[in-house]
């Protein structure tokens, strides 16, 4: 079933052949964006963005009860630890996906921002400014309203004005007002031939190479996912990751998926989702009862000593 309201013959483009292939490139672009079932990319960027929200949830939590001077879990140095580690191994490995290269390997391709962009970049020919506002069922030149807006002005009154197809007189000029921005062109040079400007899409390059993706990477690389020989790590240091690194990464990343998803006609894609519970329910309880802690203690003595039996039954 097509996603598209209006049949090709009823766009106002010249050529529908040329309309045909763009919307298929689009689809596959959406899929990408959106509509993949597991790796959506606005899918990734939401979990690390949510991921990220809930530890500074954490993280400010023990600020407060480290400066308030009492006995807090959040001070606890296992969970700290574990939280601290947790949250860069997660981080840097929702960064590296949204960044990873499309591969030349079908078995291997994945779905990722850098990969999106690539492909919009070779792809460049098929977002004409005709493509942009008339894909489907809008006029490229908006037709009339289809009263006198200054004689309704008076009092209070509703009016309905379609929002799509050929009788639609505000979208047109807003879809223009946009592509104006992509194209890099005024309004009085308009033409249906215009295309995404190269510039465009090098701005949106460079907010990923600006960003510290590199810095991030090498640490992941050498320290965090490949235990690296010392051959392999160099003589030069390899500077840890800081919060601030791990945002200017995240704005970049956000910054630039927005830009596309309204660039192939999407919407904007949000960003920190709005949690649907309390977030602070059960938040100043104590972490465990304070009761269970011996038997606490006797399960988790039991299975460290499960796991130190696993050496002596090797030497068995």
């Amino acid at each position: 079933m097509s996603s598209y309201e209006y049949d090709l013959d009823q766009c106002d483009v010249r050529c529908k052949e040329c309309l045909k292939q763009f919307r298929k490139k689009r689809d596959e672009w959406l899929d990408w964006l959106e509509n993949d079932s597991e790796h959506a990319i606005s899918k990734q960027i939401t979990q690390m963005l949510w991921s990220d929200a809930a530890f500074r949830l954490f993280n400010l939590s023990r600020k407060y009860a480290s400066e308030n001077g009492s006995a807090f879990s959040t001070l606890n140095g296992v969970l700290a630890s574990s939280l601290d580690r947790g949250f860069v191994l997660e981080q840097l490995t929702m960064i590296r996906r949204l960044i990873e290269p499309e591969n030349r390997q079908p078995k291997r391709q994945v779905i990722s921002l850098r990969r999106l962009l690539n492909d919009i970049k070779n792809n460049r020919d098929f977002l004409t400014r005709e493509h942009f506002v008339c894909y489907d069922g809008l006029r490229f030149e908006a037709p009339p309203i289809p009263f006198d807006l200054e004689k309704r002005s008076h009092g209070v009154s509703f009016v309905y004005l379609p929002t799509s197809g050929p009788e639609a007189p505000l979208i047109p000029d807003i879809n223009q007002r946009a592509f104006d921005k992509f194209a890099n062109t005024n309004e009085d040079q308009r033409s249906r031939d215009d295309l995404v400007s190269k510039d465009y899409i090098f701005e949106l390059e460079n907010k990923l190479c600006v960003a510290p993706f590199s810095k991030l990477n090498t640490f992941a690389n050498k320290l965090l996912l490949h235990a690296a020989d010392p051959v392999s790590r160099g003589t030069q240091s390899i500077d840890a990751p800081t919060l601030e690194s791990i945002w200017a990464c995240h704005k970049a990343i956000l910054i630039v998926a927005n830009e596309l998803s309204l660039l192939i006609g999407s919407s904007n894609i949000g960003a920190v989702p709005y949690p649907q519970f309390d977030v602070f329910e059960n938040w100043s309880e104590p972490f465990a009862p304070s009761n269970s802690f011996d038997q606490i203690r006797e399960e988790w003595d039991k299975a460290n000593e499960e796991r130190e039996s696993w050496i002596r039954e090797g030497l068995r």
